[in-house]
C-alpha cells in the first residue's frame, strides 16, 4: 500500500490543548474539553469528534488538530473503500453503521488489512460531525424545514396570514352629456362672417 498522504487546506488546522491523562498519539481521533481549545481522545463512536491529531501531543502541550480536507488516521480494523469512519475506544478510525454514530469523514484509500494501518479520510466534520441515518448516509437536514424551525420556533402559534386584497380602481369620469337647449336652432343659427359685413355695410349706407 503506497505511503498515506494528508491534504490540509487553508484554515484546516485549529490548536489543541492536551487535558487528557496522557499523551494523545499521532493520526487519532480528538474531541473538544471543558477549557478554551483543550481536547481530548475519542473513546467512543458516539462522541463528536473535533478533528485529528497532526503530532503527538504530550498532556499540557498545545499541537496542531486537523478539521478540514484529507487526513490521515491510524485504522482500528480494516476499513474499505469509501466507508464512512468514526472513532473505536482509542481513537482510531473504524467503519460506522449505526444510526446515532458520528462520522469523521469516508476512508479514499483501497480496503485496508486491519489494525495499525495508516489510511486517507475525506474529512466532513469541519464544525460538527454529522450523523447517520438508518441507511448509512449523513442527514441533511432539509432547507425548507430549517428555514420553517426558525421562523416558527416550537410553542410559538403563528396566525394566519391575512388575504390579500387587490386594490378597486376608481370609475373613469365621463363628461356630462350636452344641453339641448345649447345647440342652435334654424332661427339662431350662427352667421357667417360674410353675412355680419353685409349688414355692418348696409348700416354704413344708410342716410342719416
Amino acid at each position: 500500500m503506497p505511503e498515506a498522504r494528508q491534504i490540509v487546506p487553508d484554515g484546516g488546522v485549529r490548536a489543541g490543548l492536551n487535558t487528557d491523562s496522557a499523551t494523545l498519539p499521532k493520526h487519532r481521533i480528538v474531541r473538544e474539553h471543558t477549557l478554551t481549545d483543550s481536547v481530548r481522545l475519542c473513546t467512543d463512536a458516539n462522541q463528536n469528534p473535533k478533528g485529528v491529531t497532526m503530532q503527538a501531543i504530550a498532556v499540557g502541550v498545545t499541537g496542531d488538530i486537523q478539521i478540514a480536507g484529507k487526513c490521515v488516521l491510524e485504522a482500528g480494523a480494516a476499513v474499505a473503500k469509501e466507508a464512512l469512519v468514526g472513532s473505536d475506544s482509542v481513537g482510531r478510525a473504524i467503519t460506522v453503521t449505526d444510526p446515532g454514530d458520528f462520522v469523521v469523514g469516508k476512508a479514499v484509500t483501497p480496503t485496508t488489512t486491519g489494525a495499525g494501518d495508516l489510511i486517507e479520510v475525506e474529512m466532513s466534520c469541519r464544525a460538527r460531525a454529522r450523523r447517520l441515518d438508518q441507511k448509512g448516509r449523513q442527514q441533511a437536514w432539509p432547507l425548507i424545514q430549517l428555514h420553517k424551525a426558525r421562523r416558527d420556533p416550537p410553542g410559538r402559534r403563528v396566525a394566519p396570514a391575512a388575504p390579500v386584497r387587490r386594490a378597486q380602481r376608481a370609475p373613469l369620469a365621463r363628461p356630462d352629456p350636452p344641453d339641448p337647449r345649447d345647440r342652435p336652432g334654424p332661427d339662431r343659427a350662427p352667421q357667417s362672417s360674410t353675412s355680419r359685413r353685409t349688414q355692418q355695410n348696409r348700416h354704413t349706407e344708410e342716410p342719416s
